[in-house]
């Protein structure tokens, strides 16, 4: 009987082949009277018969299995002994070693959750696979195990793919020749379609309403996010905000707060500036802490946002204020892209910030008089 994925849990008590036109020779699941299952591989070697244990089913999908065993026979009928196969494989081949490996490599120009999130997810969502060699995490393989992310948590498993091929690619550096599985299953695994909608945005009309609701909570959360919406900035380069970037009336946020990985200026508006100042003047290393003392989490800013108003995000405003820009003051796009750090345009941009400045300000005042309307602070 040919193995598959649906009768490997069903089968009785017994060595079973792996026949069929898709099966390996010598490959066999063994499964013991009280319903253990394993994968054992078999060969003769000058009349002696050979077994190597290939894995529980459990940790050792079909596909897996038949890819282990076929690279054993390999091995054998390049010369290599059984005895020296059986040996301690080199942890330094495993993916975890490799995954950890490209992450002391990266982590230093990771910023926020990403950096303490990168190798726990992807050890997470591995699985079984994490402590496998990097030679056996082969397209099939790694085919067969993702499948199911992507059809429950697609972007998940873009991230995860994204961080597989990092780990390859960092094997490579090391002197491990693998083929990169990425492109592959970037390729073949069942994507969904790509949503184009953008962030969703509070209408421009009702934008002075819910700025001065935010401003009217008066926490660290509002705070954080009134100074994000007067400059344009991401949340997550606000909640980072300390106070040796401040200087002037600009915080010059360093380029491991930016997404674009470049420093950027970003000029504050009086309510902006009042607001900073306060802030700043109680002495913590970070300028709007949370209870711990660190930055505040972004999902408080988002809470908060969504609190005044619903199904909108704190990275609408930023189209709010790109429109608002363009239809109440025609400007340009080298201005659009200095104000919001476009990192798609990073040179441009870097021009702008050098020589339109001044005239960023200006327009930036003119948007928090369009928000604070009658506001007293």
């Amino acid at each position: 009987m040919a193995l598959t994925n649906r009768n490997l849990t069903t089968l009785p008590a017994g060595l079973h082949a792996d026949s069929g036109v898709h099966g390996v020779r010598g490959l066999y699941l063994k499964v013991s009277p009280a319903g253990s299952r394993s994968w054992i591989g078999r060969t003769k070697i000058e009349g002696k018969t050979h077994k190597f244990g290939l894995g529980p089913l459990r940790e050792t999908p079909l596909p897996l299995a038949r890819d282990r065993w076929v690279r054993i026979r390999q091995r054998l009928f390049d010369g290599e002994t059984p005895a020296q196969i059986r040996g301690k494989s080199d942890e330094t081949h495993l993916f975890s070693y490799l995954a950890h490996a490209a992450y002391a490599a990266r982590s230093a120009r990771m910023k926020g959750s990403k950096k303490d999130q990168w190798l726990t997810s992807l050890e997470s969502h591995m699985g079984a696979l994490w402590h496998r060699p990097i030679s056996e995490l082969t397209t099939p393989v790694l085919m067969d195990h993702l499948a199911p992310l992507v059809r429950t948590k697609t972007e998940t498993a873009r991230k995860v793919v994204g961080r597989i091929s990092i780990v390859f690619k960092q094997a490579d550096a090391l002197g491990i020749t693998v083929p990169n599985p990425a492109p592959a299953l970037r390729s073949a695994l069942p994507w969904p379609k790509r949503s184009k909608d953008h962030h969703a945005a509070v209408d421009r009309a009702d934008a002075p309403r819910v700025f001065q609701d935010i401003l009217a909570k008066n926490t660290t959360a509002s705070a954080i996010l009134a100074v994000t919406i007067l400059t344009g900035a991401r949340a997550g380069t606000i909640r980072q905000l300390r106070p040796e970037w401040i200087k002037d009336g600009v915080i010059i946020a360093p380029p491991e707060a930016m997404k674009s990985d470049v420093a950027h200026h970003y000029p504050l508006t009086p309510v902006a500036r009042a607001i900073v100042d306060h802030w700043a003047s109680m002495g913590g290393d970070v300028v709007f802490p949370s209870r711990s003392g660190g930055p505040l989490s972004d999902m408080a800013i988002l809470k908060l946002q969504k609190s005044i108003a619903p199904d909108t995000t704190v990275h609408g405003w930023r189209s709010v204020l790109t429109d608002y820009l363009r239809d109440e003051h025609h400007v340009g796009e080298d201005i659009i892209d200095a104000t919001l750090a476009h990192s798609s345009r990073a040179a441009r941009a870097a021009y702008a910030r050098s020589t339109l400045s001044e005239r960023r300000l200006l327009l930036l005042c003119k948007w928090e008089e369009f928000l604070q309307s009658t506001i007293n602070l």
